[in-house]
């Protein structure tokens, strides 16, 4: 990374770690949809992920970017699901 703000880094390292710890498929083993948990729960991680501004925290990612990611996420792994792609399709 190129950046030297320490802010940045640790807020760039707490998003990277909830999009890394994200499930592809259920616990049926299908892949994962905006009505599973999974994906509901590192929504809102991803939105209660906080940059720190001295005595304030800020929080950049809104609902519409925390879709984006997850689905941008998935799209991005090896042996991405066919319903990713779809889905990724539909929402563009």
């Amino acid at each position: 990374m190129k950046s030297k703000s320490t802010s940045y880094r640790q807020y760039h390292s707490e998003v990277d770690d909830i999009l890394s710890k994200l499930h592809s498929n259920n616990l049926q083993g299908n892949p994962i949809t905006p009505a599973d948990d999974e994906w509901i729960n590192t929504r809102e991680r991803l939105i209660k992920a906080r940059m720190t501004n001295g005595r304030y925290n800020l929080y950049p990612i809104n609902w519409q970017i925390a879709e984006h990611l997850i689905i941008d996420e998935l799209c991005s792994r090896e042996n991405v699901a066919v319903e990713h792609i779809e889905f990724k399709k539909e929402r563009n």
